[in-house]
């Protein structure tokens, strides 16, 4: 619950978490100006920052107990591997990722799969047995740098993703106009022939899109035991990249601008935040954030055309702020705070710097960085935490995350109605046909246990737990989720009020 909140001409008392009743007592609405709202629900965000706080400050309280002997890593890293650097100014901290800096020997501790390999190669996960076709397609952008020396200073965006996810394919290259690595899985040898057709009709995947290609080779997706093995699709179309920098994005998610506007945007986000990285542990370990958001597609082509109306080249942010104010786009995944919450949506509205935001445990963010980047772990596969820890990962080998102030990125939720309130039908294009499993608590627990294990083995850094178990974990989630869902809801709710009393006022 949230106390009382003072403001000049109202009381807002007793903001209720644990029901659906209306959030604030609807007599006192007539009273609250904008000001006022702008109080009440900066009080709510900072009620939620003083919340991760106190998680970030149990996270850095985390220690290796000094008696606790971890392997000095000695293996020789493969050349597509970029292994550790030892460091030795932090007691917190024995190693970065070797994408730094850091002048030092590489090392690794363990060996990981070569997806840059020419012809049909072979992978097992899990005792299935998968083929892999890298560069399947090359794009005319990637031959080019390959024949030329042109600048390789460009941002990949990196995805993967079924046959159902070739449209959003087709949308991304359109309005992206930049280099993509996309992995597409398929159940056999014979679906890759019809890649050749498509490949042929679409301009913008022939000028833009490297593809590459996984079949299943002793089973289908149908099978009882099959699975879905997306971070070994992800690590093909990361190993893969061409340019020195990549975005990790999910195919069916919208940047609000093309390549070439983020770029600005990311030059001009490196230029505030270049300092403060070069004084990290692990300095040049930087990941760059676009605030991530969900709306109808009703609302995102609306979105679409107000920016065509002053012929913008990126859809604009003022736009995207009226409407997180009337509910008509939200932050992503609300109902689980920890994912994207760490971002602060309600603080990047009003915020125009490249802000430093705090790693917290379980933020999964779409991001800018440099390559190359640490691999996903391939152990995860369908559902649950499977993005989750790759960041993760990130956080433990010394990267640091900022708020990019004018990027942000549009999902549209998984099989959401074409028109809110007004119809119950799917559109099929968003329907989530990956066949993704959920799988049990259990099967998830222990990965995060394992992965927490590796993080202190490889890094030699303590992280914090990830599950239900971690009571620490678990109260910062359950208190996440309340307040988001009160802030949103409170300033949906309030942004009703004052439309109505306006065109009250102007009848």
């Amino acid at each position: 619950m949230i106390s009382t909140v003072t403001t000049p001409k109202a009381t807002i008392q007793s903001i209720h978490f644990y029901n659906r009743q209306p959030l604030v007592d609807q007599s006192v609405w007539d009273d609250i100006s904008d000001k006022e709202l702008k109080i009440i629900t900066t009080a709510t965000q900072e009620l939620i920052k003083v919340n991760q706080r106190k998680y970030l400050s149990h996270m850095n309280s985390l220690m290796i107990p000094k008696e606790e002997k971890l392997p000095t890593h000695k293996l020789k890293c493969a050349a597509h591997e970029h292994g550790l650097v030892k460091i030795d100014k932090n007691p917190k901290r024995g190693y970065c990722f070797g994408g730094t800096d850091l002048k030092g020997k590489r090392l690794c501790d363990q060996h990981t799969p070569d997806y840059r390999k020419s012809g049909i190669n072979s992978h097992k996960l899990y005792n299935k047995k998968f083929h892999i076709k890298s560069w399947f397609h090359t794009s005319l952008y990637t031959q080019g740098l390959r024949q030329s020396k042109e600048s390789k200073e460009w941002i990949t965006i990196a995805s993967q993703g079924t046959w159902n996810r070739l449209d959003h394919l087709k949308h991304l290259a359109k309005s992206w106009q930049g280099p993509i690595s996309f992995c597409l899985i398929v159940d056999e040898k014979a679906d890759v022939e019809k890649l050749h057709k498509l490949v042929n009709e679409e301009e913008n995947w022939k000028q833009w899109v490297d593809i590459h290609v996984v079949w299943r080779k002793d089973h289908t997706a149908t099978d009882e035991d099959a699975f879905y093995p997306i971070n070994m699709l992800r690590n093909i179309a990361l190993q893969t990249i061409s340019t020195t920098h990549v975005f990790v994005l999910d195919v069916d998610v919208t940047p609000n601008g093309p390549h070439f506007k983020y770029w600005e945007w990311i030059e001009e986000s490196k230029a505030n935040s270049e300092k403060r990285v070069a004084k990290q542990d692990c300095p040049g370990l930087v990941a760059y954030i676009p605030t991530a958001v969900e709306m109808y597609p009703d609302e995102l082509e609306r979105l679409n055309q107000q920016s065509k109306l002053v012929n913008a080249k990126s859809l604009k942010k003022r736009d995207l702020v009226d409407m997180l104010r009337s509910g008509d786009a939200k932050p992503m995944h609300v109902y689980y705070g920890p994912a994207y919450g760490p971002t602060n949506h309600f603080e990047w509205m009003y915020d125009n710097e490249t802000t430093k935001i705090d790693y917290l445990t379980r933020f999964e963010p779409y991001y800018i960085a440099q390559m190359p980047l640490p691999t996903f772990n391939e152990d995860f596969v369908d559902r649950g935490g499977n993005f989750a820890e790759q960041v993760y990962e990130m956080a433990a080998s010394g990267y640091s995350f900022y708020r990019m102030p004018n990027a942000f990125v549009v999902d549209i939720p998984h099989g959401v109605p074409a028109k809110k309130n007004k119809s119950i039908k799917r559109r099929a294009s968003l329907i989530n046909k990956t066949k993704q499993k959920n799988h049990n608590m259990e099967f998830i627990t222990n990965l995060w246990f394992q992965t927490k294990d590796l993080m202190r083995r490889r890094y030699h850094v303590a992280m914090p737990d990830s599950h239900k178990e971690d009571e620490a974990f678990t109260l910062y989630r359950r208190e996440q989720n309340k307040m988001l869902t009160v802030l949103w809801k409170l300033t949906k709710e309030f942004e009703q009020k004052r439309a109505l009393r306006l065109e009250q006022e102007n009848k």
